[in-house]
């Protein structure tokens, strides 16, 4: 009997260091991000936190503190999501934000700024300023699909050898397979969408595991398969909210013409092309044209600012982040500028990235 209550008594002092531990131990949150580091030469300012592929959008900003901070940001749409960390520099005497390279933790001669929110804790950890290594980074495996396979291109050769097409195929799948939860894959991906069929890109994308099945790409690359032919030849005529938060459907089905103009505040491309947009709408909206600027900004204030400043008489309207997943789908729209050409029912007569420095547009209006 002895034995049994000596080996009882020892199975319950392992229970309680159990416990004791589990409470000790906190388990990162995984409705949210938590982004901290050490950066020596950091003393008491701000660092911000900006959403990757924005020149607009920052999420937080965090005091720095002996060179630490910390950041907890929820999950975009419950999905991770790529940021760059920013520092307030000046510059002849002007005020501006830079972003915060860190060491690419697999190629130690490259430097690195996009990361993931994800989930668990990223840390980023050295100095900002001096000869040596940059600050170190720690992410998760968002993170490390995406530093680790950053050069890497889907790109599909067009070649009437099935063959070499089925070959690349496969190895294109083996990459997935090796990252079937990568996001920054399937992004990739979509960016080389159109050098494959519907079949080639369903073939690639049941691959994926669920976790990226639930994200927003994929559901976007599900309705771009579905409906590629429709979009390739038309435009849809989604209703987008204007400066004053109605909504307005893009075209304006009583004119000849309609210049669909994508743009954003912080594209400077995009602005220096505003005076040649105003010539063209001078010249051609009594005769059948109408002209819709669509912003991408997701800063509602620096949009209607810039509309107010620039003195745009045409339709002014913003894709929200409602309207993100159909615009992107239907219109394929990656960079700006980029304008769209269409008769009154929507058919595409001309897309160009890029605006109106040759006399394309002027030939194709030269008989309204």
């Amino acid at each position: 009997m002895q034995p049994v209550i000596k080996s009882a008594r020892f199975i319950f002092i392992l229970c309680v260091l159990y416990l004791f531990c589990c409470a000790c131990h906190k388990t990162p949150p995984t409705d949210r991000a938590i982004i901290k580091g050490h950066i020596t030469d950091l003393k008491k300012e701000k660092i911000f936190l900006q959403e990757a592929g924005t020149m607009d959008h920052l999420l937080d900003s965090s005091e720095v503190t002996n060179g630490n901070f910390s950041f907890s940001i929820p999950f975009k749409n419950k999905q991770p999501f790529q940021v760059i960390l920013c520092v307030r520099d000046t510059e002849d005497n002007i005020p501006q934000l830079n972003t915060l390279g860190f060491e690419d933790p697999y190629n130690k001669e490259m430097v690195r700024s996009i990361l993931y929110a994800e989930p668990g804790e990223t840390i980023i950890e050295g100095e900002r300023f001096n000869r040596g290594p940059f600050p170190r980074f720690k992410g998760g495996k968002q993170s490390e699909s995406l530093h680790k396979n950053y050069q890497f291109s889907f790109s599909l050769p067009y070649t009437a050898n099935t063959d070499a097409r089925k070959k690349a195929l496969e190895l294109y799948k083996e990459k997935i397979e090796a990252y079937p939860y990568s996001l920054s894959l399937l992004e990739t991906l979509a960016k080389a969408r159109e050098d494959y069929s519907p079949a080639e890109l369903n073939y690639l994308l049941k691959t994926f595991n669920n976790e990226v099945r639930n994200s927003t790409v994929f559901s976007e690359f599900q309705f771009y398969i579905k409906n590629r032919d429709k979009y390739s030849k038309t435009v849809l005529n989604m209703a987008l909210s204007t400066p004053a938060n109605k909504k307005e459907k893009i075209l304006d089905t009583t004119q000849k013409f309609n210049l669909i103009v994508f743009w954003a505040s912080w594209c400077g491309p995009c602005i220096e092309e505003i005076p040649q947009l105003k010539k063209i709408y001078q010249q051609y909206h009594n005769k059948g044209l109408a002209i819709t600027s669509i912003s991408l900004d997701i800063n509602l204030r620096n949009w209607k600012a810039t509309i107010k400043q620039e003195n745009m008489p045409w339709k002014q309207l913003i894709v929200k982040d409602t309207d993100r997943v159909l615009m992107s789908t239907s219109y394929d729209v990656h960079v700006v500028p980029i304008v769209f050409l269409t008769d009154q029912h929507g058919n595409i007569i001309s897309k160009k990235q890029g605006g109106f420095s040759d006399s394309a547009y002027q030939k194709l209006l030269a008989g309204l």
